[in-house]
């Protein structure tokens, strides 16, 4: 049986509450690796086993969903990073959702290096999201990327809404709004 990996680049409210969220409530993927540079974010992920919370507010209050089975990866670390390579390699789906376009090419564990090094070792179809609430975050990317994979695709993204920590006294946590759809 072919493995399908998902492979996210930034552990925030949009990757965690959204990205991952739906890649693994769809079932379709057998793998969810997410890169991070806080090492305490990672940390945390390692030491939950992979398993975080999600809070969807929903009309009727609030619903508490959990993932389970994401491997953290710090890119600053060279084993990770080197697992992370691998990982884009195989990657059927992958997304960005860090703070800026100005984070796709900083230092040599930059999102645009590992892409470059793991995207010219794949010869498969695959798709990546871009989700820095930029118009032109997938063309920035593939330009930093400068590597051209036949059937490869970057997209943009437009999210619509985000949210800052709900509790007082909590560092982090997601808050996504329920929705029954994804406009295409």
């Amino acid at each position: 049986m072919h493995r399908k990996t998902f492979v996210g680049f930034g552990f925030g409210a949009i990757q965690g509450g959204l990205f991952l969220y739906e890649a693994f409530q769809s079932g379709n993927f057998d793998r969810l690796v997410v890169a991070e540079v806080l090492p305490d974010v990672v940390n945390a992920l390692r030491q939950s086993s992979g398993c975080y919370r999600v809070n969807i507010a929903t009309r009727s209050g609030l619903e508490i969903r959990e993932v389970r089975g994401v491997e953290a990866l710090n890119p600053n670390d060279p084993a990770d990073r080197a697992a992370l390579i691998s990982a884009v390699a195989e990657a059927h789906e992958m997304a960005t959702a860090l703070p800026s376009v100005e984070f796709y090419d900083h230092g040599p564990a930059s999102v645009a290096r590992i892409l470059a090094e793991g995207l010219s070792q794949r010869t498969t179809p695959g798709i990546l999201y871009t989700a820095e609430n930029h118009n032109h975050a997938a063309e920035i990317l593939q330009g930093k990327v400068k590597v051209g994979v036949r059937q490869f695709q970057f997209l943009n993204t437009v999210i619509g809404k985000m949210s800052g920590v709900i509790r007082e006294g909590s560092s982090r946590e997601f808050l996504v709004e329920e929705f029954n759809r994804i406009l295409i």
